[in-house]
C-alpha cells in the first residue's frame, strides 16, 4: 500500500507539473493587441468595394470595432419634442469577423453598380480617430471602455500597447462615470448627479477615485515597462503626469478645488514641459485670460499654476470642456478659480439644452447687431425671439454679422499693452462663418464681449478664433495670439522680441532626439524664432536678429532635432544679414533629412515638391553657384518629373 500510494503521489505530482508549465509559459507571453486589421485596411476595403449613393444625405457611416470585430453601422440624428438631439443607429452589420479573419458581405451596393461618393468614406475616415482604432482592443460605442476592462484589466504581462490602452480604457471610463463628455457613456453606469459642483456625495467620490488612480497606476506600470513609449501626445512620461491634472480638472470643476488638489504631486512634469507651461504664461500680459485647446497646452499650466503657483492671474480656460455647463459655472467662481471670469449669461441659460446649439439665421442686411444686444436677444423668454424648427421653437441668431463695441479709457494700461492713446473707441466686428454656434461657441463670445478688454484676451491656436472673423485682429506675442481691438499685424517685432528673448528664453537641453508628437511642438517653437528673426533682419534690426538667430542656434540643434520647413526661414535670415554660408548650411541641413526620407514617410511627395521649390528659390537669389544650389535645382527636377 505504501508503494502504490508514493506512486500515486509521484503521478499526481507530475501531472501538477506539467499542468503547471504550459500556464506558466503563457503567463510569461506578453498580451498584446488583438489581431485586427488596421483602420485604414478597414477604410480601404469599405471604398473599393461598396458604393453608397443609396444612403440617404441625412444618414452618416460609423465604424465600431468590437469583440467580434469591425462594425459598420448606419446612424442619424433624431430630435425629441423639446429640439434635443440624439444618435440613432439604423443599421449594425459585422463587417470583418475576429472568429473568421475575413470580410463579410455587406447589405450595399457593390462599387461600380453605381456613382461611387467619395465624400462618404471621406466623412467616415474624418468621424473617426485611426490612433484609438489601432492602439485599443474595442472602440466606438457605448461601453467600449468597460470592455476593454473587463477583458484585460485582471490580466498580468500586458504589452506596452496594451497597458497604454488599458489606461486610457480606465480614463474614459472616469470620465464617463460623471459626463458623456466622448458620447460613449453607458447610461447604467453614470452617476446621477446634481447640477453645479460639490455634486458627488462620499460614495461616489470614492468610486470616481478608485478608476482615476487605476488610470495613472497603468500609466505608471507602462512608464516603467518602457520609458519611451510614444503616445497619441507624447512620451508616456508627458501622458501619466496629464492623467493626474486631468482628474484633478475633473473634479475642480464637479466638486471643488481641495478635493481636486488630493490627486496632484509634485515631480509629474520634466523641465522642458515645465518651462513649455511657463513660455505659454508667460507670453500673456497680467490679469489675461488665454484660451487653451488640447491636453499639451493646458494640464502643464494648470499643474504650475496649482502646485507651483506660477502666473495664477491668468485664467487658462480649455475650449473642448466649454461645451459642459458645470465648467462653464465654475470659472466665475472665487472659491474654485484664482480669477473669476466675468460672464453676462447666467448659469440657467448654459445649464439648459437651449444651449446646445443656436441657429444662425442668414441676414442680407449690411448692418450689424450688438454683441450683448445679441446676448440678451438669445436668453431672452420672448417667444418673437425664437424660431419654429420642425416641432419645436429655437434659439437663434439674426445675422451673421455682430459687432463689440469698446472703450479705450476703461482698459488697464491701455496705452502700454494696446501702444494707443486712451480715450478712442473701437468696434471689433464679429462674423459668424458657422450656421451653428454651440455652447463653447457662445460662451467664448460671451466672455470676450463681457470683458471688454479690461482683461486682455489670448488663444494658444491662431486658427480657432477665424471662426469668429478675427483673423486680423490677432497679433502673436510670444506663443500666444492676443485678440486686439483694432486691425492689426500678425507680429509687432518689438513686443515680440521683449517676449521672445527677455521674458521666455528658456534653454532646451535635449540629451536625445524627442518623439514625433514631441518634435511637433519643438517645431512650433522654431517657427515662432524663425519668424521673428526674418522679420528682424528684413526690417534692418540686425542687433536684434543676431540674438535671435544665436539663440536658435543654441537651442535647435539639427543633431538632435530634425530640421523641417522652419530652416528655410532661419536660412533666409542668414541670407539677409549677410552671411551666405551660414545661410546655406541650414539648407544643406534640411536637404540632407528630406534626402534620407526616401519611403515619403515624413515628407509626401508635394511636400517635399514645395520644400525643394522654395530651396531653389533661395539659393538661386543668394547662392547661385555653389555645389548646395546645383544640388537643390537636381533634385526639384527630378521630383517634378517622377510626380507627372
Amino acid at each position: 500500500m505504501k508503494s502504490l500510494s508514493n506512486i500515486i503521489c509521484c503521478v499526481l505530482i507530475l501531472q501538477y507539473i506539467s499542468g503547471c508549465k504550459p500556464s506558466e509559459k503563457s503567463d510569461n507571453k506578453p498580451v498584446k493587441l488583438p489581431d485586427y486589421p488596421k483602420f485604414e485596411v478597414v477604410i480601404s476595403f469599405l471604398a473599393d468595394n461598396y458604393s453608397w449613393d443609396a444612403i440617404p444625405p441625412q444618414n452618416q457611416l460609423k465604424l465600431i470595432k468590437k469583440r467580434d470585430g469591425w462594425h459598420i453601422a448606419e446612424t442619424t440624428i433624431e430630435e425629441d419634442e423639446n429640439g434635443e438631439g440624439s444618435e440613432k443607429v439604423l443599421k449594425d452589420q459585422l463587417f470583418w469577423s475576429a472568429r473568421n479573419k475575413s470580410y463579410k458581405k455587406l447589405d450595399y451596393p457593390a462599387a461600380g453598380s453605381g456613382n461611387k461618393d467619395p465624400r462618404r468614406i471621406e466623412q467616415l475616415r474624418q468621424r473617426s480617430s485611426a490612433y484609438n482604432f489601432d492602439n485599443v482592443p474595442y472602440y466606438g460605442y457605448p461601453g467600449w471602455h468597460k470592455d476593454v476592462i473587463d477583458d484585460y484589466g485582471n490580466k498580468s504581462n500586458l504589452s506596452d500597447t496594451m497597458l497604454n490602452a488599458l489606461a486610457r480604457a480606465y480614463s474614459n471610463y472616469t470620465t464617463e462615470l460623471v459626463s458623456n463628455q466622448f458620447g460613449t457613456a453607458l447610461e447604467e453606469l453614470q452617476m446621477d448627479l446634481p447640477k453645479g459642483q460639490n455634486a458627488l456625495d462620499e460614495e461616489q467620490l470614492k468610486t470616481f477615485r478608485k478608476y482615476a488612480h487605476k488610470s495613472t497606476e497603468t500609466y505608471k506600470k507602462l512608464l516603467d515597462l518602457n520609458p519611451d513609449f510614444e503616445t497619441s501626445i507624447g512620451n508616456i512620461s508627458t501622458s501619466y503626469a496629464n492623467e493626474y491634472v486631468h482628474n484633478y480638472l475633473i473634479l475642480k470643476y464637479f466638486q471643488n478645488r481641495n478635493e481636486a488638489k488630493k490627486e496632484l504631486k509634485e515631480g509629474l512634469y520634466d523641465t522642458f514641459m515645465l518651462d513649455q507651461a511657463r513660455r505659454y504664461l508667460n507670453s500673456c500680459d497680467s490679469n489675461a485670460i488665454l484660451f487653451t485647446n488640447g491636453d499639451n497646452d493646458t494640464y502643464p499650466l494648470l499643474y504650475i499654476q496649482e502646485v507651483l503657483g506660477n502666473r495664477q492671474d491668468v485664467s487658462v480656460i480649455n475650449l473642448s470642456l466649454l461645451y459642459a455647463p458645470r465648467y462653464i459655472s465654475h470659472l466665475r467662481k472665487k472659491d474654485f478659480v484664482d480669477q473669476p471670469v466675468k460672464m453676462q449669461i447666467p448659469d440657467s441659460f448654459y445649464n439648459d439644452s437651449r444651449a446646445d446649439y443656436i441657429y444662425v439665421k442668414e441676414n442680407n442686411s449690411n448692418a450689424s447687431l450688438n454683441l450683448g444686444d445679441m446676448i440678451d436677444f438669445i436668453v431672452s423668454d420672448d417667444p418673437s425671439t425664437k424660431l419654429q424648427l420642425y416641432n419645436a421653437k429655437r434659439d437663434y441668431i439674426p445675422g451673421r454679422k455682430l459687432s463689440m463695441d469698446i472703450y479705450s479709457s476703461g482698459i488697464p494700461d491701455f496705452e502700454l499693452f494696446y501702444n494707443q492713446t486712451p480715450g478712442q473707441s473701437y468696434s471689433l466686428p464679429v462674423f459668424l462663418q458657422n450656421s451653428i454656434v454651440t455652447r463653447s461657441d457662445l460662451a467664448v463670445l460671451d466672455i470676450i464681449n463681457s470683458q471688454g478688454f479690461i482683461r486682455p484676451v489670448y488663444f494658444t491656436n491662431p486658427y480657432l478664433p477665424q471662426s469668429f472673423g478675427f483673423k486680423n485682429y490677432l497679433q502673436q506675442e510670444g506663443l500666444a495670439y492676443k485678440l486686439m481691438p483694432y486691425p492689426c499685424d500678425m507680429m509687432n517685432t518689438a513686443r515680440q522680441y521683449d517676449i521672445l528673448y527677455n521674458k521666455i528664453n528658456y534653454p532646451i537641453n535635449l540629451n536625445k532626439k524627442p518623439e514625433k508628437t514631441m518634435q511637433m511642438v519643438y517645431s512650433i517653437l522654431l517657427n515662432t524664432y524663425s519668424q521673428l528673426a526674418n522679420k528682424l533682419a528684413s526690417e534692418g534690426k540686425i542687433e536684434n536678429a543676431m540674438n535671435i538667430l544665436d539663440y536658435c542656434d543654441q537651442n535647435f540643434n539639427p543633431d538632435k532635432l530634425d530640421p523641417d520647413w522652419n530652416y528655410l526661414a532661419l536660412a533666409q535670415a542668414w541670407f539677409v544679414m549677410g552671411e551666405p554660408q551660414k545661410g546655406e548650411w541650414h539648407i544643406k541641413k534640411l536637404l540632407d533629412v528630406v534626402l534620407e526620407d526616401t519611403k515619403d514617410e515624413t515628407y509626401e511627395l508635394p511636400a517635399k515638391q514645395a520644400i525643394f521649390y522654395r530651396m531653389s528659390l533661395l539659393c538661386n537669389q543668394y547662392v547661385p553657384d555653389s555645389e548646395t544650389a546645383e544640388n537643390v535645382n537636381r533634385e526639384l527636377e527630378a521630383l517634378f518629373q517622377h510626380g507627372e
